[in-house]
């Protein structure tokens, strides 16, 4: 997988919280599992009811050089780098 964050991962995260009404969603870093060279997206927001979020992504990117993104953890940004480490110190993804 590709871990730079280009034009096209910007658009494809933009697209998924926009169609979730959410706002201002902004990749920040892959982030890499301890254990394993799986890595997550972050992604910083704001939900619909104005509240910053962050996010862990999985984040594919195609030969055609579209991505495709998906949630799969959520945590107010307060809690962020908690969520942070414990998918980075997670044995889970081996």
């Amino acid at each position: 997988m590709n871990d730079k964050i280009n034009q096209q991962l910007i658009k494809a995260v933009k697209e998924y919280y926009e169609w979730h009404r959410d706002k201002k969603a902004k990749p920040i870093e892959f982030v890499k599992n301890n254990h394993s060279d799986y890595s997550m997206l972050l992604v910083r927001f704001t939900d619909a009811q104005g509240d910053e979020q962050s996010s862990l992504m999985i984040a594919q990117e195609w030969a055609d050089g579209h991505w495709d993104v998906s949630e799969i953890f959520t945590a107010y940004r307060d809690c962020e780098n908690s969520m942070v480490r414990d998918f980075q110190e997670s044995e889970e993804y081996i």
